[in-house]
């Protein structure tokens, strides 16, 4: 050791007494980073939020035709009892029942146990002529109206 500091000379002696950060530079730094990730975080949140809510606007219009295309199609093709009413779509097989309503502002299959599809305003269910076997679906959602038409078969 002795020998490192004759040939370092003083300039080693000053710095083996100063090792590592004092507290007020590793405050100062702690400072700095965070004022730069506020700048940087801040806008990286306000991103993902919007992003976020393009997908699930997006995804809106497809849940709502997947909900008609499968109630038309319980009306289609199931051949058990069938009640159709205005914000309500039942089918009755051997005392189980299989229920399509709206509740709040969500289309639920089955008493709240599926949700098929969020921010609906209205859902109705109508029949076409008396005794025809067409019915008419219908569902609001964002000021649109999307509908589908299902011609219920005869129980043979």
């Amino acid at each position: 050791m002795m020998i490192a500091r004759r040939i370092l000379g003083s300039d080693y002696e000053a710095h083996d007494q100063q090792r590592g950060l004092t507290l007020i530079e590793i405050v100062i730094t702690l400072a700095v980073l965070a004022i730069v990730a506020a700048f940087v975080g801040r806008p990286l949140i306000s991103l993902i939020e919007s992003r976020t809510n393009v997908n699930e606007m997006s995804d809106q219009p497809a849940d709502v035709q997947y909900s008609l295309t499968r109630i038309g199609d319980e009306i289609r093709f199931r051949s058990d009892t069938f009640q159709c009413s205005a914000s309500e779509v039942t089918f009755t097989q051997d005392g189980s029942v299989d229920t399509y309503q709206l509740i709040g502002d969500e289309l639920v299959a089955n008493d709240d146990s599926n949700v098929i599809a969020k921010d609906i305003q209205d859902f109705q269910c109508t029949e076409i002529g008396s005794d025809t076997g067409l019915y008419r679906l219908d569902i609001d959602s964002n000021n649109r109206t999307a509908s589908v038409r299902a011609f219920r078969r005869a129980k043979q």
